[in-house]
């Protein structure tokens, strides 16, 4: 068999390269679900992409819009990370790449980018170390719809409390038993 190059000189066998340069060829990657589908639109959301075919590829990118994609950290067959990128408000298409430049959108998941949450305060500022202290804690960009996926937590230190909805700028939680002393909380949405 004889191969042309560019310019159409005839190539025989033999004028090929003997360097040993790999060129993988897989299944397109199958995108099922994604968790959690929301996150601030400031990005650092860890997401988990599941779905079938997932090869273990330093190329292995997740795309969140048209545009934006970074690399994703594969675990296994079945489920791949990645932390989403700073993006505009409102909802991003997401897919998944081999490489950087060619994308498999295989369903149409979208993943919300959304305003940063933040607290302005919090009462009581303190509680007993048995817990069950229902602590109000007011600020901004807190959803009903978080809620209802139970992605609104508060932590206090490392300990993960669900949060109630209370409206977009107060949300409840019950302290856990924690140790005496002055502990970190945070909300999630």
């Amino acid at each position: 068999r004889v191969a042309n190059n560019y310019e159409g000189q005839a190539i025989v066998p033999g004028d090929f390269t003997t360097d040993d340069v790999s060129f993988s060829i897989t299944a397109p990657p199958v995108l099922t679900t994604v968790d959690p589908i929301v996150g601030p639109y400031l990005g650092g959301t860890r997401a988990t992409f599941r779905g079938s075919n997932y090869v273990n590829l330093n190329t292995l990118f997740c795309e969140f819009g048209d545009s934006t994609v970074v690399q994703g950290q594969w675990l296994n067959q079945e489920t791949v990370e990645c932390v989403s990128p700073t993006h505009i408000m409102g909802n991003a298409s997401l897919g998944l790449r081999v490489n950087q430049f060619d994308s498999v959108l295989t369903q149409p998941l979208l993943f919300e980018m959304q305003e940063q949450v933040n607290i302005s305060g919090i009462f009581p500022t303190a509680g007993l170390a048995s817990g069950g202290t229902k602590v109000t804690v007011s600020g901004s960009g807190f959803r009903v719809r978080e809620s209802t996926l139970s992605y609104l937590v508060c932590r206090f230190q490392e300990d993960v409390v669900d949060a109630v909805f209370v409206n977009g700028n107060e949300v409840v939680c019950i302290s856990p038993p924690l140790l005496q002393g002055f502990v970190a909380l945070d909300v999630s949405n």
